[in-house]
Order: structure tokens, then C-alpha cells, then sequence
């Protein structure tokens, strides 16, 4: 997502000219940037900051980490158990977990 400045249009004609089959869509304060793969991505950020241009990247869902919530266990149960439970019988990778506290214990777990 590109900044919006007063002169984006002349921006974007950069863009375009260095980076060519990009989508672009106004987004209040900012401008959406759609690449067509990956390599077109790259060389679109080391543009943007080559140039010096406020933006930020939102990496794709398949690189964020999955965020499940586990309820209804009982409140002695540690997260260590859990954990071991989550890599041995569910050959998943846990990469972080957190005791949730509300009305019930509940435990966000990112896979």
C-alpha cells in the first residue's frame, strides 16, 4: 500500500513505467498495489524504496500463521501439554501460545 501524496499520479506513472502489469485501487489514504507474482512484488518494494515512497507491504495469507482459539479444557491443564499434544498427534508447528482470560480460559495457539 502506497501512501497517498499530492503528486501520486506522477507516482504512479513511475511505477507503472518500472513495474508495468500492476492493478491499482484507490483506497482512502492509500493506494492498493496488486502484483501479479512474486518476483514482480520484490522488484515493486525495492522500487518503492529505492525511490523513498511511503508505503507498506501486507504479506499474503499464506505466509501469515494460522490463529486457532482451544476451549473447554480444564483450567490445570498447562500449555506445555497442549503444545506437545499440537506437534506429536497433530503434527503442527506451534509457534506461539497465549492464555486467554475472559468468563472461561481460553488459549490462542499460532500455528
Amino acid at each position: 500500500m502506497l501512501k497517498r501524496k499530492v503528486n501520486f499520479a506522477l507516482d504512479l506513472r513511475k511505477i507503472n513505467d518500472e513495474c508495468s502489469p500492476l492493478d491499482s485501487k484507490l483506497s482512502g489514504l492509500y493506494i492498493k498495489l496488486f502484483a501479479k507474482n512474486n518476483e514482480l512484488s520484490r522488484s515493486l518494494t525495492k522500487f518503492l524504496k529505492a525511490n523513498q515512497m511511503d508505503y507498506f507491504v501486507i504479506p499474503p495469507r499464506s505466509d501469515r500463521p494460522i490463529q486457532i482459539v482451544i476451549r473447554d479444557l480444564p483450567q490445570d491443564t498447562s500449555n506445555d501439554t497442549i503444545k506437545d499434544a499440537l506437534v506429536t498427534e497433530g503434527k503442527f508447528r506451534v509457534d506461539k501460545m497465549v492464555q486467554l482470560t475472559r468468563k472461561l480460559p481460553v488459549i490462542l495457539n499460532e500455528l
